[in-house]
């Protein structure tokens, strides 16, 4: 900065009439500062410049590195979606599946009912068939007592026939006697 205050110091004296030396030294003082100033500024706003440069690159480097990462996230997603479509249509298949049981086992279901429809008809049958056997064994047992009221009375019958015979017979023997 030295050399360049007296460069101009010199220039000065030979370009213009210089009434005094310590204003002149003053006016290029104010000069220089103003210069410097100027030079500083220009180097802050340069220095500003590249920061507001590197910080826009950084930036957008980031962005870029964020752009990359979404795009990754989002195939990521999409392999994500396709692996649950697959296992939709698996699950769907299973559903297929199932129905076609169901349907099966509906048709299987309406045979059993047919088939108990046909044991509920045998029942009806055999219920009839076994009325009639309660109708008949009644009339057993009606007639198994009256079996057993004759057989009493025969019972009766002969053993006072018995105890007639056996007094007659004593009887006899006791008046031949």
């Amino acid at each position: 900065m030295e050399i360049f205050t007296e460069i101009l110091e010199h220039e000065f004296e030979q370009a213009v009439e210089i009434k005094s030396k310590a204003s002149l030294r003053r006016f290029i003082n104010l000069m220089i500062d103003k210069f410097a100033e100027k030079k500083q500024l220009e180097e802050r706003e340069l220095a500003l410049k590249n920061d507001f440069q590197t910080l826009l690159e950084a930036m957008n480097n980031g962005f870029s590195r964020m752009d990359i990462r979404f795009e990754e996230m989002a195939n990521r997603f999409d392999d994500v979606n396709h692996r649950f479509d697959d296992v939709n249509k698996r699950f769907d298949d299973v559903n297929l599946r199932f129905e076609d049981v169901n349907k099966r086992f509906d048709d299987v279901n309406l045979r059993f009912e047919d088939v108990n429809k046909r044991f509920d008809d045998v029942n009806l049958r055999f219920e009839d068939e076994n009325k009639r056997f309660d109708d008949a064994n009644t009339r057993f047992e009606d007639i198994n007592r009256r079996f057993e009221d004759v057989n009493k009375k025969f019972s009766m019958m002969f053993a006072f026939l018995t105890a007639g015979f056996t007094i007659l017979s004593l009887l006899i023997v006791l008046m031949k006697l």
